[in-house]
């Protein structure tokens, strides 16, 4: 439990794990709730945890000089053709793609295999909530078929909230872990939310396996 909770919420109930082969390790299916989800550490190589740390640091320094620096949207098509580019360089972006798609399309057929065929981008969005921040209780549009969120920085802050029902009971967190990959498939009760500690503001890089 993240220790800015442990004093408010009760530790995480069990969840039921399915070890499944991603990549080149093993990750496992956990099961919160009706929520199936992945957590991998260390999922960005050194040099591209570096650059979004880095490119997160401009777009902070954009919101608090009342700039919208909060989120940076990029998007490429699955022949590579790069859509649109914030903060990330074309050529960046394709980088970033042929690293990391293949291995998230192999956790999308382990999570949701009925999705795989619908596949048509990939979004990468660098998103720094300011200090206090709170997303309210969400689902997922049905056009994200893998929704993946990768802790950047601080060290220490909130991770993902996730929930029984759209009312928020039983809420539980993923914990905030930098360079971790908290990655799960929208289903009708996949709820979550996430938010920003008042202590500091919170990086996060989110990419999305898209049908748009």
């Amino acid at each position: 439990m993240n220790p800015l909770l442990c004093d408010i919420f009760e530790c995480r109930p069990p969840v039921r794990m399915l070890t499944v082969k991603a990549s080149e390790s093993e990750v496992k299916i956990q099961t919160q709730f009706k929520i199936k989800y992945v957590e991998i550490e260390d999922f960005l190589s050194n040099e591209h945890y570096t650059l979004i740390k880095n490119l997160g640091d401009v777009a902070q320094q954009k919101w608090e000089n009342g700039e919208n620096g909060k989120i940076s949207k990029n998007k490429i098509l699955k022949n590579k053709v790069v859509s649109h580019y914030n903060l990330l360089t074309k050529e960046q972006i394709i980088d970033f793609y042929e690293t990391y798609n293949e291995r998230l399309l192999k956790i999308l057929q382990e999570l949701a295999p009925e999705k795989v065929k619908d596949v048509k981008s990939m979004d990468l969005n660098i998103v720094y909530s300011p200090p206090g921040f709170v997303f309210p209780i969400h689902n997922d549009l049905s056009s994200k078929l893998l929704s993946v969120v990768i802790y950047i920085s601080p060290e220490h802050n909130y991770g993902t909230f996730l929930y029984n029902n759209e009312q928020g009971e039983k809420r539980v967190e993923v914990d905030w872990k930098q360079n971790k990959a908290f990655i799960f498939s929208r289903n009708d009760h996949s709820w979550h939310s996430y938010e920003s500690s008042n202590l500091s503001g919170r990086l996060t890089l989110v990419i999305n396996i898209c049908n748009n």
